[in-house]
């Protein structure tokens, strides 16, 4: 479900943008004059992706709430969305939009704030933007969770610690068809290292807000947590993703499968 207030919605994100860019030309300034360091977003991404990794992997929920400082407002709902935790035994991690940049594109997170909830038998199972709502938050708690075949896949990924990548195609988009031998050749060659799961947006509407995936072809790469690291689409394919998961630490060299080259790879790195 994903709900949004227009007017505070488009003002809110003009504020935040234009505060994000004016920040990064003061960073910008400094480079000379300090020494290189690692980026925060990354490391403050993997530490907020392992705690919600363990926490899935012993049943609890989790609820990630995007919210930015330069949106005064942004963190009114957590008060509601932490009672609505406690009573549905999840558990609810505070990002802000500014300090994880990595997480805010994974998930396309727009506007603030944002709420994903992700359960163990499903990953990411629902989303509310902007408009939050203690009550509908419990509703979603409650449920009984009724996984389809693709989150069962994902959500067996995410109990073996497995890097997890997942495609949201269709058969009547060109650009997706483009796409899938370089997703086909991916799956073939790295099958002992990175499961693979093709969504068909025909077939599992319902998973198509919650991974803003309503403009397809939408790639989105995990590693063993469960929590997105990078969306990408088209033209990026076979290349982008290996390159990606040796950043992760995933030693692709040493699990690579020599496969047959169908010739037919449509994508770009």
């Amino acid at each position: 479900m994903r709900r949004r207030t227009s007017a505070i919605a488009a003002a809110a994100v003009i504020v935040m943008a234009i505060a994000m860019w004016g920040a990064q030309l003061s960073e910008a300034s400094k480079e000379k004059s300090q020494p290189a360091k690692p980026a925060p977003s990354a490391s403050a991404s993997a530490r907020i992706e392992q705690k919600v990794g363990d926490s899935l992997r012993k049943g609890t929920p989790v609820i990630l709430f995007f919210y930015s400082d330069t949106i005064k407002d942004s963190r009114d709902s957590l008060p509601a969305v932490k009672k609505a935790a406690r009573g549905g035994k999840a558990e609810v991690f505070e990002i802000k939009a500014e300090d994880n940049t990595a997480l805010r594109g994974a998930y396309d997170v727009q506007f603030v704030p944002t709420v994903f909830l992700l359960r163990p038998e499903t990953g990411l199972d629902t989303v509310w933007v902007v408009d939050i709502q203690e009550k509908e938050i419990s509703s979603a708690l409650a449920a009984p969770a009724k996984p389809n075949e693709y989150q069962k896949s994902i959500s067996n990924s995410l109990k073996k610690k497995r890097p997890h990548l997942t495609f949201f195609m269709a058969d009547w988009c060109g650009y997706c068809m483009r796409l899938l031998p370089e997703i086909n050749r991916f799956k073939r060659e790295y099958a002992d290292c990175v499961d693979v799961t093709m969504v068909d947006v025909d077939k599992a509407p319902k998973m198509v807000d919650p991974h803003m995936a309503t403009g397809i072809p939408v790639t989105l790469l995990s590693d063993g947590n469960g929590v997105f690291r990078l969306r990408t689409g088209y033209p990026h394919g076979y290349d982008r993703f290996t390159q990606f998961y040796d950043t992760l630490g995933v030693d692709m060299k040493s699990c690579r499968k020599e496969v047959k080259d169908d010739g037919k790879s449509g994508g770009k790195s």
